[in-house]
């Protein structure tokens, strides 16, 4: 064989050789990485809309029920946002929680696959959650 044919395959070699290991180290590595950064920004919108909810707009419904058991005009009123305020709380809240835990322990047991696939499924409740707690918050 001549020199630069030699030099050439074993050049052409270790870029193969490089770009496999390339391959490799970016879904074992950084795929979970990423399964992370994507984790980390939906429980941080989650944690902001339960603050939100779980500490404004409550304060304003406990606000709405010391005015409504003086002036019975707002008795419905405070009713109303009393009720979306606690089947936000109980039922969509509940659901966000859950599936972040279910998202955590997907990237805890190396399951990015079945994270990936819950994520694309599921993500659309965190927003329906940010939607209804800010429906809620400008209404009051």
């Amino acid at each position: 064989m001549s020199e630069p044919l030699m030099i050439g395959l074993i050049v052409g070699g270790s870029v193969v050789v490089l770009g496999l290991a390339f391959l490799l180290f970016n879904k074992l590595f950084l795929s979970k990485r990423r399964c992370n950064k994507m984790l980390h920004e939906l429980q941080t919108k989650y944690e902001y809309y339960n603050a939100l909810l779980t500490g404004q707009d409550n304060s304003y419904i406990q606000r709405l029920e010391i005015i409504s058991r003086t002036n019975l005009l707002y008795n419905d009123i405070h009713s109303s946002y009393y009720k979306r305020s606690r089947e936000i709380r109980d039922g969509i809240d509940q659901n966000c929680q859950e599936l972040i835990i279910e998202l955590g322990n997907c990237i805890d047991e190396n399951r990015i696959a079945d994270f990936k696939t819950v994520y694309r499924e599921k993500q659309g409740i965190v927003s329906q959650y940010a939607e209804l707690v800010n429906q809620l918050n400008t209404r009051i």
